[in-house]
């Protein structure tokens, strides 16, 4: 079983695929608590860092592409700061992000998780905020993306 596995990993290396979807930046807040807020019944959080992952459709294309795939990731992220972040992430990875359409009005889809936990504690997840798009893509948009996805499926292989 464990070779078969190897085999199919090994695979991947031959093999150029394209990844559509949601494109996310995943946030994660990570802080301490060693107090509660007068103003309400709620914990501080006594920041600590903040890291930035690919989601959504992002995660799956990192995946593949860490199993060793040439990877085209196609999706829509906005001409804003996490949009900007997700490009370089995308291309530190070694992901193709030539299909990722950057939008001026749109905004990336953001979700934050924030993580608490005491000084020499495991940190839990203690809340999670969603930014997300409040409507679709224009028509303009969507034949777009739909011309740079038809692009990148002839040279891919799946």
């Amino acid at each position: 079983m464990k070779r078969r596995l190897l085999e199919i990993v090994q695979g991947f290396k031959d093999v150029t695929l394209l990844v559509v979807g949601d494109v996310i930046a995943d946030v994660y807040v990570l802080g301490n608590t060693s107090r509660i807020s007068r103003e309400a019944p709620v914990l501080i959080l006594e920041f600590d860092s903040e890291h930035l992952f690919l989601g959504g459709a992002g995660n799956a294309a990192n995946n593949v592409r860490a199993c060793g795939a040439k990877t085209f990731l196609a999706g829509v992220v906005g001409k804003d700061a996490q949009g900007d972040a997700v490009w370089n992430e995308a291309l530190r990875r070694g992901i193709e992000s030539d299909c990722i359409l950057r939008l001026e009005g749109v905004h990336t889809l953001i979700k934050t998780r924030i993580l608490a936990g005491g000084r020499h504690g495991a940190r839990q997840q203690i809340v999670r905020v969603d930014r997300c798009a409040a409507s679709g893509l224009d028509d303009k948009a969507r034949s777009e993306l739909l011309d740079l996805v038809q692009r990148a499926a002839q040279i891919a292989d799946g």
